[in-house]
């Protein structure tokens, strides 16, 4: 954000080794690339991550036009675009899970609470612990077959202390700490951001640092950590740093799951590209991927296309098709539209056919934080790079959002300063590499 005050910068590539789990992984280094990844739904430039080998110069990377991909894997000379794969999880080992011991972090609330009822009643002779921060059980008595204890994941001391004792005969850990961040990057101290990280990334290494005995450590994290969500940068990042984990190898496997409408972080909230799942479906297909042996999968179903929010929904095509186009330099679709008119038809394409008051705010004329992701998108349609989502909360009306870009087609754009005044992009992205693990 400091580049692009002096720069406007219209893209930001992010190149790295071990991002995307080609031939290597880093958790650390992953969870990084996707915060910044995250980030592109708040500014207004594309944000472009490049898994490539040291060998190669970084110019030369950002030279090459990758059309609309975000996210590129680079190999021996050939390159590599992402995308989701469908994936038909099958019967795997039946049972696998009766009898034994299971630790179930956050296991006393949300979707972690659900899955261990759904544990004990499916294996009444298994002996579940769920623990947590919270003092107790949340809703109810648990079932015989589990109890409840306080424990703190982030804390090395009361684990060390745990695994050694009541823990020492743990065979799988299942893993659903975490707490969601709130609000724009740009207004978060570097305490904040940290804080909102640690059961996913302190948490998920100390578990795996004392429990060298268990059979598996499952993490269940979000796929937000592979697409990003407006105002969670820091929550991307350590979901990600949890799906890196499972890609290193070893006995750590993760699932990255979506919104469910009736617990956890999302219940009650609406959102405008996935299908949420009631809890009763959701434990199920958690516990097909349990008992699936696969190492990492994502729970997921688009309810409207998504190719716009991230590249990794878009349409599979050769690679070396989407480097030889060069960059487009056509006609902005709102070229010669009066910015009034343009703003009001954005407006109506994301909130329905209306009269809006120009003066009054999106968020009074029934617009939301997931809406306004959609406004900015239609915006950009129509004035190719001239809006993120920051700018909207701060100018949340047609006239203001009018004039803004009356503003910015009169003011041209400045030029990359002086060598000796830029500033460090690596002092600058060392704000997220706090973890010292």
């Amino acid at each position: 954000m400091e580049l692009n005050r002096s720069n406007c910068l219209k893209e930001f590539h992010y190149i790295g080794t071990g991002l995307f789990g080609r031939d290597e992984m880093n958790a650390l280094s992953r969870s990084v690339a996707m915060g910044i990844y995250s980030l592109r739904l708040e500014l207004n430039f594309r944000i472009r991550l490049i898994d490539a080998k040291p060998v190669h110069e970084s110019l030369e990377l950002v030279r090459n036009s990758y059309h609309n991909e975000e996210l590129i894997v680079l190999r021996d000379g050939n390159y590599h675009a992402l995308r989701f794969k469908s994936l038909k999880l099958w019967g795997g080992e039946s049972g696998k899970l009766a009898g034994r011991t299971l630790l179930i972090i956050g296991g006393g609330s949300g979707i972690g609470r659900e899955y261990a009822r759904y544990v004990a009643s499916a294996y009444p002779d298994t002996d579940i612990i769920a623990a947590g921060r919270s003092p107790g059980w949340q809703g109810g008595s648990p079932p015989a077959n589990i109890r409840y204890l306080t424990l703190d994941i982030t804390d090395e001391q009361q684990v060390r202390a745990f695994a050694a004792g009541q823990g020492r005969n743990v065979e799988y850990v299942l893993n659903f700490a975490g707490e969601p961040a709130k609000g724009l990057f740009v207004n978060k101290t570097k305490a904040e951001f940290c804080e909102r990280t640690r059961s996913k990334i302190q948490g998920s290494y100390l578990l795996g640092k004392y429990f060298g005995h268990a059979r598996e450590i499952i993490h269940f994290a979000s796929v937000a950590g592979l697409i990003g969500a407006m105002g969670q940068t820091e929550y991307c990042a350590a979901n990600a740093y949890q799906s890196g984990l499972a890609a290193e190898g070893g006995r750590v496997r993760t699932l990255n799951l979506t919104g469910w409408e009736d617990v956890g972080m999302s219940a009650g909230k609406a959102d405008y590209y996935f299908e949420k799942l009631h809890s009763r479906e959701g434990v199920k297909l958690i516990d097909r991927f349990v008992h699936s042996g696969v190492m990492q999968a994502s729970m997921l179903k688009l309810k409207a296309p998504a190719e716009d929010y991230s590249s990794l929904f878009g349409r599979s095509e050769p690679a070396a098709d989407v480097l030889s186009r060069p960059s487009a330099a056509s006609r902005p679709a709102g070229a010669g539209l009066p910015a009034m008119q343009g703003v009001a038809e954005a407006w109506k394409r994301t909130l329905g056919e209306d009269h809006y008051d120009t003066e009054l705010s999106f968020f009074e004329q029934g617009g939301d934080s997931i809406s306004i992701v959609q406004l900015c998108d239609e915006l950009n349609r129509l004035f190719p790079g001239s809006f993120d989502v920051t700018t909207l909360f701060s100018i949340p009306t047609i006239r203001g959002q009018a004039e803004f870009m009356e503003q910015t087609v009169r003011t041209p754009v400045r030029q990359a300063v002086p060598d000796a005044a830029a500033p460090d992009a690596a002092e600058l992205l060392d704000f997220l590499r706090f973890q010292k693990i």
